[in-house]
């Protein structure tokens, strides 16, 4: 799953703060398992991240470390890069 904010447009949509941009990690891992034909299948969550270039630099890590808490509470994901 590649799950960058801003190429989604969660960004544009809802805000570095707001629950479409949050959870849209998670969203995504959910949504991949809902249409995998292996329902054990490990789920790899690539290039979540966010740029200076579209978010302001002290709100990266706080947007991270709730988008990654919120990708970790999923069932079957194997890593984050």
């Amino acid at each position: 799953m590649h799950t960058w904010v801003k190429f989604t447009e969660a960004l544009d949509l809802y805000g570095w703060q707001g629950s479409g941009s949050l959870h849209l990690a998670e969203y995504c891992i959910e949504l991949s398992k809902a249409y995998s034909l292996d329902a054990d299948r490990p789920i790899w969550l690539q290039e979540l991240g966010a740029s200076s270039l579209w978010m302001a630099e002290e709100h990266i890590s706080p947007f991270l470390e709730y988008s990654v808490r919120n990708a970790a509470s999923c069932s079957k994901l194997w890593g984050i890069t």
